[in-house]
């Protein structure tokens, strides 16, 4: 990906790096959706809950909640698995479904970031958003 950084604007091969990265992103999400799925503690609500009773990335109000209302992990676990399924069909999206999957993706990521610490996801992955937009924008002749 970056050798594309030496080669001239001009270059048809230049778009490549933009394309290998949102080819990378929309995989990883897709593939993130997939795994949570096929887990039944993902599918019943519980992962998440505990994750946030861990002593590395937990949260005891958020944990506490889990405890008191349930559904309420069920309601983000599936939140999460739907986002990360259908964020692929971002770069073939409308202008509109485009904000809002992207949107979506950040709003996981900065949840991610408020109760469990992973601050470098945010970063790593709404990074890849321009890249997402470029294709398409190509792929929508935009």
């Amino acid at each position: 990906m970056a050798f594309t950084f030496l080669l001239p604007l001009s270059s048809p091969f230049q778009p490549v790096g933009l394309y290998f990265i949102a080819a990378q992103a929309l995989l990883s999400y897709f593939a993130a959706g997939i795994s949570k799925i096929s887990n039944a503690r993902w599918r019943e609500g519980s992962a998440l809950h505990s994750v946030l009773n861990t002593a590395t990335y937990g949260d005891v109000r958020a944990a506490a909640l889990l405890t008191r209302r349930p559904w309420v992990g069920s309601l983000i676990g599936w939140s999460v698995i739907f986002v990360e399924i259908v964020f692929p069909i971002t770069v073939v999206s409308p202008p509109g479904l485009l904000i809002a999957l992207l949107f979506a993706g950040a709003m996981l990521h900065l949840g991610t970031v408020l109760l469990i610490g992973l601050d470098t996801f945010f970063w790593a992955f709404t990074a890849t958003f321009p890249a997402i937009i470029f294709v398409n924008g190509v792929l929508l002749g935009r």
